[in-house]
């Protein structure tokens, strides 16, 4: 078995067939296996799982879960249950639109031992029809991605574009599992294990629904989700002087949009207690002007 796809699912009912179909649909010269974990589903996820395993003995490796345990351990269940020299992620409300992906991307790191990771672009698509279908990579996305763009653009790789070699991440490391996200900080520890090589090619589809996990998340959980995602990075990642820079920056930037997220939200109380909050954390901030200016809009806001 030379590659496992890496899926988890949660009430993905209207959604899971396209994975799977997206799945079982790749022609390569190796094999591989398909592990999913549904994080105890509420509506018919589980089912369609079921009908699929057992069409596909022996393909199809499925973890239902008989609670819910989150998206995170979720995660880290499939991960583990996967074995293959190579991985490749896609969620189950994603789809793979290209059924030499995979055959492509192998061929690549097969061909390039000094890569760790290699990626494609995705066509981001809206189930209600709000946006008109885009991609997710830019036009002026280079070649090589390094530890720097992730952390100064964001998470440029869509998730279920990854595939990556196992050996460079055994399992995910704890610190990521205790965030709120996994792609990115996955793919930021891999980015300084190696090389990552983006394919210019589209090959699946990025789907943004009500029920996707960032869609539902408030704004002010986004920002702390974001803020905390660049705290863990200089905590538990060895930085290049620029990057350690670009995180701190970072997360003076998020911490300055946790506060004014909640002021438009109308929350004036909560953004001074958390202009406090942050002071009596980290004392030196009261000299920072940012604070000095927010400290000055709160006063002065009506």
């Amino acid at each position: 078995m030379k590659l496992s796809v890496c899926c988890i699912s949660y009430n993905h009912g209207k959604f899971i067939a396209k994975a799977l179909d997206g799945f079982l649909s790749q022609k390569t010269n190796f094999d591989f296996n398909i592990v999913i974990a549904d994080d105890c589903s509420t509506d018919d996820t589980a089912a369609v799982l079921q009908d699929y395993s057992e069409k596909y003995p022996g393909k199809i490796t499925l973890i239902i879960n008989d609670k819910n345990i989150g998206m995170m351990a979720n995660i880290a269940k499939a991960y583990n249950a996967c074995t293959a020299p190579y991985i490749a992620f896609c969620e189950g409300d994603d789809y793979w639109t290209d059924p030499l992906k995979l055959q492509k991307q192998v061929d690549f790191l097969e061909a390039n031992p000094d890569f760790v990771q290699v990626f494609h672009n995705a066509m981001v698509i809206t189930t209600d029809a709000s946006r008109e279908p885009y991609l997710l990579c830019t036009q002026d996305q280079g070649e090589l991605c390094e530890t720097k763009d992730l952390l100064q653009i964001g998470n440029i790789i869509p998730t279920c574009s990854n595939v990556f070699r196992r050996s460079i991440m055994k399992e995910i490391p704890d610190w990521v599992s205790s965030l709120a996200m996994a792609d990115w900080p996955v793919n930021i520890v891999l980015s300084q294990k190696g090389k990552v090589k983006y394919l210019n090619e589209v090959m699946a589809v990025y789907r943004i629904h009500a029920g996707g996990v960032w869609s539902a998340t408030t704004a002010v959980k986004k920002c702390i989700m974001m803020r905390d995602a660049y705290q863990a990075y200089l905590a538990n990642l060895t930085l290049a002087p620029t990057e350690i820079i670009i995180c701190k920056k970072m997360v003076a930037k998020w911490n300055n949009n946790i506060y004014n997220t909640l002021l438009a939200n109308n929350n004036k109380k909560k953004a001074a207690i958390f202009l406090l909050t942050y002071v009596c954390k980290h004392p030196l901030y009261v000299f920072n002007i940012r604070f000095l200016k927010n400290v000055k809009h709160l006063i002065t806001t009506k």
